[in-house]
């Protein structure tokens, strides 16, 4: 009895307690989290792979489980107060999660000097939408009045079983209507409703995220990827994304860092071209912050300096483009499905999985079938004034998904790299099916 409730115990402290949770579940022969029963066929195959019979009480003599818990919560109240020992646990949640990841000794130098304020996410200098003004009131139920299908939905609910709850689609119509009547607080606190219904979603969560990219809101969409990045580390997109919304939120050097992750880590074969992606807009990023334009004036003199060197290696070493004419970097929230992006040039020529170069020159990166994207499409040597079709299209969806539809979210870049660049982000949910 005294093995499964010191394992249980531990393994709500996993990762971090992972070395003592496996000790006792070897010695106490509970399975779980950290250990599994295995029968093979006769005693030299135990023999073959070191499988004892039994692990001795030496191997925990010393594992005291309250003080372990008490030690990984004093570790997690110094992550919680340090932007960089949360970002070492990142890494390390990554390599726990059985993905490879090879970090430049100089990157790692380069977190170790940067100033704590230039990695904080939850600083109040960064990451909160500005412009908002007292003559717009957050709005969050419309001075009272909730679209008639929410009301009903939570008037049903509560007189069923007590909780206030409603669907996906009231509350993304309620989430509408608010941004329609000037709130765009208002309007993400509605749809952040569905995680207090279902915190535990993933999906949601990259679906909140993406939501929150299009209405500007760069800390609310980092927190969120990085809520996935913890429940599903393994996974690449969190980490570019993550770095995105410090670049948004001014804190070049903690996007830098996340970059770095995210072209550091030895991906799954099913995210074909991730790197590619990430490295483009890593390049971008490197120069804006070298030169100090834009985002990348708030680089500390550490983050600038490091920058001035790495770009030409990125570039280098993947070989992107650092102008073009138009980029559209196409992103999802479900996996387990195939979401294609297709655009239409000013001839009429179509860029697409199944034709991915066109004679303009224009061309399409790897097709994901199988995750979140990225995919993105380049055109290096548009003519001004010049028009383009975006399309999406669902190829394969997810059989299994309950929770929210499929939610894509297109970003588009016109004057890559250049000092007139401009930047539009639209997300498109899908109807039916």
């Amino acid at each position: 009895a005294y093995g499964v409730i010191a394992v249980g115990m531990l393994e709500e402290n996993l990762p971090l307690s992972e070395d003592a949770t496996r000790a006792l579940s070897l010695h106490y022969r509970v399975v779980g989290q950290t250990a599994s029963l295995v029968m093979l066929e006769s005693e030299s195959d135990y023999q073959m792979y070191d499988i004892q019979a039994s692990h001795p009480y030496s191997t925990v003599s010393d594992v005291v489980p309250s003080q372990i818990i008490l030690d990984v919560a004093a570790e997690n109240a110094a992550i919680a107060r340090s932007p960089r020992a949360s970002l070492r646990r990142i890494v390390r949640d990554i390599e726990a999660a059985g993905t490879n990841i090879v970090l430049l000794n100089s990157t790692l130098s380069m977190l170790e000097a940067i100033p704590e304020v230039s990695l904080d996410i939850n600083s109040p200098d960064f990451g909160m939408k500005s412009g908002k003004g007292p003559e717009h009131p957050s709005l969050d139920r419309l001075n009272g009045n909730r679209n008639a299908k929410l009301q009903h939905e939570l008037a049903s609910a509560i007189n069923n079983n007590g909780a206030p709850e409603a669907s996906y689609d009231a509350w993304t119509l309620e989430s509408e209507a608010r941004d329609r009547a000037g709130s765009q607080i208002g309007a993400l606190r509605a749809l952040t409703s569905l995680l207090a219904q279902n915190p535990a979603d993933v999906v949601l969560r990259r679906d909140i995220a993406l939501s929150a990219i299009k209405m500007g809101f760069p800390q609310a969409s980092f927190l969120a990827f990085k809520q996935v990045a913890a429940a599903r580390p393994w996974e690449p997109l969190s980490y570019m994304q993550m770095a995105k919304g410090a670049q948004a939120a001014s804190l070049p050097d903690l996007a830098t860092f996340l970059f770095e992750v995210s072209l550091g880590g030895e991906w799954e074969r099913r995210f074909p071209g991730f790197q590619e992606v990430a490295a483009m807009l890593y390049a971008r990023h490197l120069h804006l912050v070298s030169t100090g334009v834009g985002f990348g004036a708030k680089s500390s003199k550490e983050g600038a300096a490091y920058a001035a060197g790495r770009e030409s290696e990125v570039r280098a070493w993947y070989e992107v483009p650092a102008r073009a004419s138009l980029v559209a970097i196409l992103t999802w929230n479900q996996d387990n499905t195939d979401v294609d992006l297709h655009v239409t040039e000013p001839s009429g020529e179509e860029c697409f999985f199944g034709h991915t170069h066109t004679k303009s020159g224009g061309y399409i990166s790897h097709d994901i079938t199988d995750g979140f994207g990225p995919e993105m499409y380049i055109q290096p040597k548009g003519k001004p004034g010049e028009m383009y079709e975006i399309d999406v299209e669902v190829f394969s969806e997810n059989p299994n998904r309950l929770s929210a539809p499929i939610k894509v979210l297109v970003e588009v870049v016109k004057d890559w790299g250049w000092s007139t660049e401009e930047y539009l982000a639209k997300t498109l949910v899908q109807k039916g099916g």
